[in-house]
């Protein structure tokens, strides 16, 4: 009972927090400024008299205000002390009009110390390390399901001129090869040996001082804003699939956080963290695993909106969520170079990494780039992972692909719904196998899915399900423990259907092949990177061969047993697979295979661009 009370505190401040602010009479919104010559001892109510750090306008802030933030650097972690109390009174961290602001969780260093041979060092005193939960470079990157074989890298980055440098393991390494570093720490300060091409002290050299850029420290805060911002540099500790886990942002437990049009680079571990709750919520108590004990309050947990974000350069995933992560909406994100020095390997990397995803949309993302790291055991790298209980997702116009790979140990899928129940649906997706990569394309361990209108190129489509997973259920559209997957009346079911195989001998879920198309050869299949996404084209003998289909419906496809629960979206309304990836309206009957809504006889050539730099302006 002891180890409960502060959730149960915790969660009695929030609602009497509410209740307190909805008693009290409407207040007018401000709108604060920062700026680097700003000055914290200024009301920053104006233009011309900012606050310095975004800190400080966080500390004063109060539910429905925002923060425009003028463009330049703030070393700065910030830890918001509340947040909103409805959708209408956000608290907004939102970029200056047509600025940058960007905030790092890094500190440059002008003492480097030239040692010859192109090795410069730097002693740090441990006082630069006092914004942080641990220094970086004295803590090993450690977390469940983290395989790291006998190298224990540490959670420290060196950049230089914004290009990240490899942690060696001693200092002979770092005398023999480029853009690397080496630290020793000792009890006031840690000494760091670099391998520089350039005068550290006049190009700009940073080291990562803090444990994140943005984190609300434990409080369980609801509807905050992150608009336009940069957030990079930070050493967040690794994820794994228990308590806790941790970003460049963490959401920690809070509801309705909306992170979008923003730049997240350059973290040891994860980009964002959308799930990262009290300990109760991950126990083997937890109503999550049976009809009794804690579980967080649907209604008031999840439902976060992350969209039109660049999240590059990390090394475990760009996005995790454990149970937090219900509910929320994925969008538009391009998520690349993931695991790019190839560091560390486990079962919990990929460019999406989610478990219990519950009623999730994840949809029109470009994931690209996944590096594997070889093992002594195994490693998993994926683009997209919906691991343990996904029910009631969907997972709509994405582009997959450069998920590279070395043999079938390490796996790595570009797709991988892992101990779920189901059902979750797949649907005009582009999933590219890389040439690297020696296993199947994807890996569907799910019990009930619908898969169609896909675009799946090299590699066939394996769909099965493991028997000695035991993994929960819940009433549609809730937390509500129903059961479990095995003798639960639960039975295997698998829609396979109006998807384009390329390149490929098939799918073992459709014996009878009627309800696809499939093309040995690739068609003179394409995919040519741009900056925001890819290029895809190939070709189309015969159109009338691809436009001959019934269309998937909610009503032909039904309800999945024993969880009675159809397609439908998080607030339980069904929906049909009418619209292509792009959003065109299909034909009534017949229509046409794969995630186009139209495939003209010849050479077919398709677009598709996600992130920051590719979102459509809004109206601010």
């Amino acid at each position: 009972m002891a180890q409960r009370t502060p959730v149960v505190l915790t969660a009695l401040a929030a609602l009497l927090q509410t209740a307190c602010a909805l008693a009290q009479p409407p207040t007018t919104a401000r709108t604060y400024y920062v700026a680097p010559s700003g000055n914290d001892g200024q009301d920053g109510l104006a233009a011309e008299r900012p606050f310095r750090t975004i800190q400080h306008a966080a500390d004063v802030m109060q539910p429905g205000d925002t923060c425009l933030i003028r463009a330049g650097v703030y070393r700065e972690k910030v830890v918001p002390p509340r947040g909103g109390t409805s959708e209408q009174t956000r608290i907004t961290y939102r970029a200056y009009a047509g600025e940058t602001p960007v905030i790092k969780g890094s500190e440059r260093v002008t003492t480097w110390v030239d040692q010859g041979g192109g090795v410069w060092m730097a002693d740090l005193p441990a006082a630069l390390f006092k914004s942080s939960r641990y220094n970086p470079f004295a803590t090993v990157m450690a977390g469940a399901c983290l395989f790291q074989n006998d190298a224990r890298w540490t959670l420290g980055m060196v950049y230089l001129d914004g290009q990240p440098y490899s942690e060696r393991k001693s200092l002979a390494e770092v005398q023999a090869t480029p853009a690397t570093w080496h630290a020793k720490v000792g009890p006031t300060s840690t000494t760091i040996f670099a391998r520089f091409d350039r005068d550290p002290n006049v190009a700009l050299a940073e080291v990562n001082v803090r444990d994140s850029c943005f984190d609300p420290g434990g409080r369980q805060l609801n509807c905050i804003t992150l608009h336009g911002l940069t957030l990079q540099q930070a050493a967040p500790q690794w994820s794994g699939n228990a308590y806790p886990q941790q970003g460049l942002v963490s959401v920690y437990a809070g509801q309705r956080w909306t992170i979008e049009r923003c730049l997240l680079s350059d973290s040891p571990c994860a980009g964002i963290a959308l799930a990262t709750g009290p300990p109760e919520w991950y126990s083997p108590r937890s109503a999550l695993y049976s009809a009794t004990g804690t579980v967080p309050v649907f209604s008031e947990s999840g439902h976060h909106l992350v969209r039109h974000n660049t999240i590059e350069r990390c090394g475990q995933a760009g996005i995790v969520g454990m149970i937090n992560g219900h509910s929320s909406v994925i969008e538009g994100n391009l998520i690349q170079d993931i695991n790019w020095q190839q560091k560390v390997g486990g079962a919990e990397s990929a460019g999406i990494k989610l478990h219990w995803a519950v009623d999730v949309l994840i949809k029109n993302n470009v994931i690209r780039r996944i590096h594997t790291t070889p093992t002594k055991t195994y490693s998993c790298h994926f683009g997209l992972w919906l691991d343990w209980s996904a029910q009631g997702s969907r997972v709509t116009g994405n582009l997959i692909y450069d998920v590279f790979g070395f043999d079938k140990n390490p796996q790595n899928w570009s797709l991988y719904l892992e101990a779920d129940p189901g059902p979750v649906v797949v649907d005009n997706n582009i999933i590219i196998r890389s040439a690297s990569n020696l296993c199947s394309n994807d890996n569907l361990q799910c019990v009930n899915c619908v898969f169609a209108h896909n675009l799946v190129v090299a590699g066939g489509l394996m769909h099965w399900n493991d028997s000695e997973r035991d993994f929960p259920w819940f009433e549609p559209n809730s937390f509500r423990f129903r059961g479990k997957s095995k003798g639960q009346g639960m039975v295997e079911r698998y829609v396979n259907r109006n998807n384009i195989y390329m390149n490929n001998a098939g799918t073992n879920a459709d014996k009878d092949r009627t309800g696809n198309v499939y093309y040995a050869a690739d068609r003179g299949f394409n995919c040519t990177s741009t900056p925001d996404g890819a290029v895809i084209s190939f070709t189309i003998d015969d159109s009338a061969g691809v436009a001959r289909f019934q269309p998937v419906s909610h009503e032909s496809v039904g309800l999945f047993a024993p969880m009675n629960q159809g397609m439908t979206d998080r607030d339980g309304k069904p929906y049909d697979l009418d619209t292509d990836m792009a959003g065109v309206r299909r034909a009534a009957a017949p229509v046409t295979a794969g995630p186009f809504a139209v495939l003209a006889r010849g050479r077919c050539e398709f677009t598709i661009a996600a992130g920051r730099g590719a979102a459509r302006p809004v109206k601010e």
